[in-house]
């Protein structure tokens, strides 16, 4: 597959359940490294060698399982990250930028509360804040919708197109289509002819039209 992420937007990687989406975003957060091909960022740095500490410092991952502690509150489990991601940082200036995260993802008014009593999509959006911490240039999060219902998906999803708009890459994968329209930009991975590839890569309002199909449940099953 060839693929390109653009800039300060939202993407979208989708395909059914065993397509590789993970795989790919494992590569992408340097997890998995690709037996053969490259990946190459700010238009030609390799993936690679003396970049990819300076990578690594600009990306941010949420994998699907929130790394999360459920015994204390939010605002307790994002000072303790910063304590550890920015333990050079005077203590004024981390509180402002504990504030600030938690605003970034509308937790503010949840801060003091335990963990164990929040929503699915609190939950989810209190690992997006830990990452926001250092700021990154790069949002990478695996099936961020995935057990929530279709409120809080709308919820999550507005609040990652916002951060896309404040200047953070924003790349999810997701197995539903229903959340389409939110992204900038979508990738659509299926099997074909035994093996997995990119078969549409475009805006949203194209996916339809170029496999030529009424709705999103006809295009699911024919991508199935």
């Amino acid at each position: 597959i060839r693929l390109e992420f653009r800039a300060n937007t939202f993407a979208g990687i989708l395909g059914p359940s065993g397509t590789g989406k993970s795989l790919l975003l494992g590569c992408l957060a340097t997890t998995l490294q690709p037996t053969s091909g490259q990946i190459t960022f700010d238009d030609d740095k390799p993936l690679a060698g003396p970049t990819l500490a300076y990578y690594r410092s600009r990306l941010g991952l949420v994998a699907q399982e929130d790394l999360v502690y459920m015994a204390l509150t939010v605002r307790e489990n994002v000072r303790f990250a910063a304590e550890l991601r920015l333990c050079d940082t005077p203590t004024a200036q981390l509180e402002e930028t504990i504030d600030g995260v938690l605003r970034d993802v509308a937790m503010t008014e949840h801060q003091h509360k335990l963990v164990s009593v929040l929503s699915g999509g609190q939950r989810k959006r209190l690992s997006v804040a830990i990452e926001l911490l250092l700021r990154p240039g790069l949002l990478v999060l695996d099936e961020p919708t995935s057990g929530l219902d279709p409120g809080m998906q709308a919820n999550l999803m507005d609040r990652l197109r916002g951060l896309a708009r404040q200047g953070i890459t924003v790349v999810a994968s997701s197995h539903t289509l229903d959340t389409l329209h939110y992204f900038d930009s979508v990738i659509v991975l299926a099997r074909r002819g035994g093996s997995t590839t990119c078969v549409f890569q475009g805006p949203p309002a194209g996916l339809l039209p170029a496999f030529n199909k009424r709705d999103l449940a006809d295009l699911f099953d024919h991508l199935s």
